[in-house]
């Protein structure tokens, strides 16, 4: 984060506001979520692939 320019970088009370609402966030707490990213218009959130919360996929038979 701190190698983008001041241009891409949301304002400290933006980037408080978008920490604080995904704090309250218990779901992604529990899924071990954490925000990676923050500028103008777009939050970046990652997510380690732990095992039990992937996804099942099933081909229709």
């Amino acid at each position: 984060m701190d190698e983008q320019t001041p241009r891409e970088q949301a304002s400290p009370g933006t980037r408080a506001r978008v920490r604080d609402s995904f704090a309250r966030q218990g779901l992604m707490a529990h899924l071990g979520a954490r925000i990676a990213r923050i500028a103008p218009g777009c939050v970046h959130i990652e997510q380690a692939i732990v095992a039990g919360f992937e996804q099942a996929i099933r081909a229709a038979v």
